[in-house]
């Protein structure tokens, strides 16, 4: 999955050269990120005990 910067981070919403309101970013990335730091960390662990 590819993740876009402007869903990630949120971006302006300009209509007619105008900002009009701002959509705050989803954090897609950092969130699986977090959730999946241990379980590499567990994987890794006993990857090099073998």
């Amino acid at each position: 999955m590819i993740t876009q910067a402007h869903v990630e981070y949120g971006h302006r919403v300009v209509i007619h050269g105008k900002q009009v309101g701002y959509v705050q970013g989803q954090y897609f990335l950092k969130k699986n990120v977090d959730i999946q730091r241990d379980i590499y960390k567990k994987d890794l662990i006993k990857g090099l005990g073998k």
